[in-house]
């Protein structure tokens, strides 16, 4: 190694020294005052932000208090007058259903035949809302599918759910367009309320439908019907082929939202509720986050500081040494080369470092000047094939083919993918207008 000559270091280096401390004091005291205002502005937004928001809730909460009181009064107006409402066209639309509802629930089927475009489907003139083509229904959920309507009927303004299942579609028909042929041409749901669902499983396919009447449509939307259709419980039952099982507990599922008088003050009470109960997380998230940065920003503001206590330190006994007039004894330039201050000219600027990232450059940087030809390589550096970490140990004296180096066979990725797997094409289709698709 090449020792550095006492002139080149009493000429040139406490030159560079002085030039290193007053840039790294100029550009470290813009971090510090960038990190300040930081942390000002952290202060006032817990002292006055902080307030703010929980004002900004208290009104939140007061208007969705208001709008749900609104809603209460218009679900209860509307329960009395569907309670009064007696019309002749509403009686006429669900006469044959009326007397229908009237004997007890036959199990015995009596099938017709409806067109449904180039095709037909089952219907029981004693079950109307169970079209089973698949025959995959058990009796059990077929009654239960009956009296869950006799309950709509009575509950929710003539609304009505049919399950229709196939063996497997139409010839060019998809199950999305499907759905819609059947719905229009049996006319599912009260005319005035057009509050009819329909659900659609074809086994072929394994693919399932949620077709939802233009009245229903703000109540169950097409998010909640993709939510049922890709419920697990009903996708590992069909995956089981306990369809019946499955069936019933998507019944379960749509009468949450259907089985009112109001099903749309229902949903739309729900959802401002929903909203109220979550102004307490909304207003949790811009808190958090603010602590963790103010947080950051302190610990990052207290390194920058402990770096900038500690290289002035080194200057301060650097001035000392050299004196007003940057004279260098043999021993001053060998008390120079101690100091920290020294070592990091050779590294690069550290203004923006905290204290302990700087301790470590410091040890690169004495390696660096121990080793003029040297060079850095991340955190790390390279003599000739030997590469060092900071510490000054060894990694390895071939870099060039070791695995340090990116360019080398060793340093280089494997390329490796997702490879297929086997199963069942499982889980949600593509939601329509006024629905949507699933699958299993």
């Amino acid at each position: 190694m090449k020792e550095v000559n006492e002139s080149h270091l009493s000429k040139n280096t406490i030159k560079n020294i002085h030039h290193y401390y007053r840039r790294f004091k100029r550009l470290n005291t813009i971090y510090v005052w960038i990190c300040g205002l930081f942390i000002l502005l952290g202060l006032l937004f817990f002292i006055i932000g902080v307030p703010l928001l929980n004002h900004q809730k208290n009104v939140m909460e007061q208007y969705y208090n208001t709008q749900i009181n609104q809603l209460q009064g218009q679900k209860e107006q509307k329960e009395e007058e569907i309670d009064a409402q007696n019309t002749s066209s509403f009686e006429t639309t669900l006469q044959g259903q009326k007397a229908q509802y009237a004997n007890e629930y036959t199990p015995q089927a009596n099938y017709y035949e409806a067109d449904i475009g180039n095709s037909t489907i089952a219907i029981d003139r004693n079950n109307i809302f169970v079209s089973d083509n698949a025959g995959i229904l058990s009796n059990d959920v077929k009654e239960k599918i009956y009296q869950f309507n006799r309950q709509l009927d009575e509950n929710a303004n003539g609304a009505q759910f049919m399950v229709v299942t196939l063996d497997q579609l139409p010839n060019g028909k998809d199950i999305e367009s499907y759905a819609t042929d059947i719905f229009n041409n049996l006319g599912i749901g009260n005319d005035e309320e057009d509050n009819g669902v329909l659900y659609l499983m074809s086994v072929a396919e394994q693919e399932t439908r949620l077709e939802v009447g233009y009245g229903l449509e703000g109540v169950l939307t097409d998010a909640e019907s993709q939510g049922i259709l890709d419920d697990e419980e009903v996708v590992e039952n069909y995956q089981e082929e306990d369809y019946s099982e499955g069936v019933s507990a998507t019944t379960d599922l749509v009468a949450n939202y259907i089985n009112s008088k109001t099903p749309y003050e229902d949903s739309q009470i729900s959802i401002y509720e929903g909203r109220r109960d979550s102004l307490g997380f909304v207003l949790l998230i811009p808190i958090v986050f603010m602590t963790l940065l103010f947080i950051v920003v302190l610990l990052y503001f207290i390194g920058i500081m402990r770096t900038r206590k500690w290289v002035k330190k080194d200057y301060k006994e650097f001035s000392s040494i050299v004196g007003n007039d940057n004279s260098v004894t043999e021993q001053s330039a060998k008390q120079i080369k101690k100091l920290n201050l020294y070592a990091l000219i050779f590294y690069g600027m550290v203004y923006w470092q905290t204290y302990h990232h700087v301790l470590k450059n410091r040890d690169i940087g004495r390696l660096l000047n121990k080793y003029p030809s040297g060079r850095k390589i991340g955190r790390r550096v390279l003599v000739g094939d030997t590469l060092y970490d900071y510490r000054g140990l060894i990694l390895t004296a071939h870099y060039a083919s070791s695995a340090y180096n990116p360019r080398s066979s060793k340093g280089r990725g494997r390329g490796g993918g997702f490879g297929g797997f086997g199963g069942g094409s499982f889980g949600g289709g593509s939601s329509g207008g006024g629905g949507a698709s699933g699958g299993w």
